[in-house]
């Protein structure tokens, strides 16, 4: 029963629940950067099965949240030793790659 609670209460972090201000380290950039465009990735596989509206008002959130995580995090671009290093560096590099097509 309690392990059942437990599961229950843990909640996956999303895109939304991103505090830009707590962003304090390039890793942190990495991470959350990671979350949102993976996030914006999984939602335009389901854009068909979705009211065009309501589409286009989550998938201007979820940009809004990527550029604000990208203006903080400005002053860690050239500094590819100290991004290279984050645990999701490789997996934000493929997950954009497939945002970049989208975009094309």
């Amino acid at each position: 029963m309690f392990f059942c609670l437990l599961v229950s209460c843990v909640k996956e972090k999303k895109a939304k629940d991103i505090v830009i201000e707590e962003l304090l380290s390039p890793c942190d950039c990495v991470s959350s950067f990671l979350l949102v465009v993976s996030e914006i990735n999984d939602f335009k596989k389901e854009e068909l099965n979705m009211d065009s509206f309501e589409y286009m008002k989550e998938k201007a959130i979820l940009e809004t949240i990527k550029n604000s995580i990208d203006d903080k995090c400005l002053i860690y671009e050239g500094a590819d030793g100290d991004l290279q290093s984050c645990l999701d560096y490789n997996n934000l590099l493929l997950e954009y790659d497939i945002y970049e097509k989208q975009l094309q």
